[in-house]
């Protein structure tokens, strides 16, 4: 959809982006892989609702791919926590994105952390 910006990768930098009728300036901080908290601060050019789509890794919920045709032998117990200013989200993800749709205002903070998933994952 034109009103939804999809964050696929966990890289730290910073991207200027056009949605439907606004621009969105987006700060991501992270040190993913090694770390799983990733920082995602938004600043649109005016207050506005969009979706912000953010891929959830399948392994992150035993899944080898965002279906059920496959699993972990060795499933984690641990979830993903998610945050939108400070405040705990639901993760209900729809082919392997969870949607926050919302009035985005400029400082406005996502947090995904995936590090108890992390630390449980063998080499």
């Amino acid at each position: 959809a034109r009103d939804t910006l999809y964050v696929n990768q966990f890289v730290a930098g910073n991207a200027s982006l056009k949605l439907e009728s606004f621009n969105v300036d987006l700060q991501q901080q992270s040190h993913y892989p090694w770390e799983g908290k990733i920082k995602i601060t938004l600043n649109p050019e005016r207050t506005s609702s969009f979706t912000l789509a953010i891929r959830i890794p399948g392994w992150v919920q035993n899944q080898p791919m965002p279906s059920d045709l496959y699993h972990y032998a060795d499933k984690n117990g641990e979830q993903p926590s998610l945050k939108v200013n400070a405040e705990v989200m639901t993760i209900s993800t729809e082919k392997g994105y969870v949607h926050l749709t919302r009035q985005w205002q400029k400082g406005d903070v996502v947090e995904l952390s995936l590090f108890a998933a992390l630390l449980v994952m063998k080499p």
